[in-house]
C-alpha cells in the first residue's frame, strides 16, 4: 500500500496547475527544504513559483 493512502492524505497530479505549490511526499531527495524526515519517506517544501 502506498505511504500516502496509509497516512489518510490526499494527492494530485504534480503537473496539475492546482499541485504547483504544495509540499511533495517522496523517497528522492529533496531539492528544496525538507519539512519531514523519516526512514524511508520525506515531505520537501513546494517548489518556488513561476
Amino acid at each position: 500500500m502506498s505511504a500516502v493512502f496509509l497516512s489518510g492524505a490526499h494527492i494530485g497530479l504534480f503537473d496539475a496547475p492546482g499541485m504547483a505549490e504544495t509540499p511533495r511526499l517522496t523517497h528522492d531527495p529533496c531539492t528544496t527544504e525538507i519539512l519531514v524526515d523519516g526512514p524511508v519517506f520525506r515531505v520537501c517544501a513546494a517548489p518556488p513559483g513561476p
